[in-house]
């Protein structure tokens, strides 16, 4: 048996697996940090902690997200980070039959596997793939980002 966060992102429903997610809160102000990229919403304080704020929805690629909704708070490889997502739909525990590998084919990076729900879908995050698209960079593109985000060249 393995237990997931589900939530839903426009008419996707996506799941984390419950370890990789520290807890759920609701972020009433969103402070915006220019130059970042655009998925990037802002940062916002959480208990003394500043923590970067990532709209999924722009970070996948499905469109803006609808400005409301619920922040994810992730761990995964020491990254700590809050994902705008529409709404929480529960905790999600599965059998090991139910889940599904996705071929490489049929996916981008940042999902990892399906879980069978019904007559759809429940797709998978993996909670770090942000981190890993950044690995995929070189070290070059990643200096050039970091000096252009800090104002010393073009972006």
């Amino acid at each position: 048996m393995r237990v997931f966060v589900e939530f839903s992102l426009g008419s996707l429903s996506l799941a984390l697996p419950v370890e990789d997610v520290r807890e759920v809160v609701d972020v009433e102000k969103v402070t915006r940090v220019p130059g970042g990229p655009g998925f990037m919403k802002g940062i916002v304080e959480l208990r003394g902690e500043v923590l970067p704020v990532i709209s999924l929805a722009e970070a996948l690629g499905v469109g803006a997200d609808s400005g409301g909704g619920k922040v994810i708070v992730v761990h995964s490889d020491g990254l700590r980070a809050g994902l705008l997502v529409e709404g929480i739909k529960g905790i999600l525990r599965v059998g090991e039959g139910e889940i599904l590998p996705l071929r490489e084919m049929v996916t981008s990076s940042a999902f990892s596997e399906v879980i069978r729900r019904g007559e759809g879908f429940v797709l998978v995050l993996r909670s770090d793939f942000l981190v890993r698209e950044q690995e995929e960079k070189s070290e070059e593109e990643i200096m050039e980002e970091l000096l252009a985000f800090l104002g010393y060249g073009p972006r």
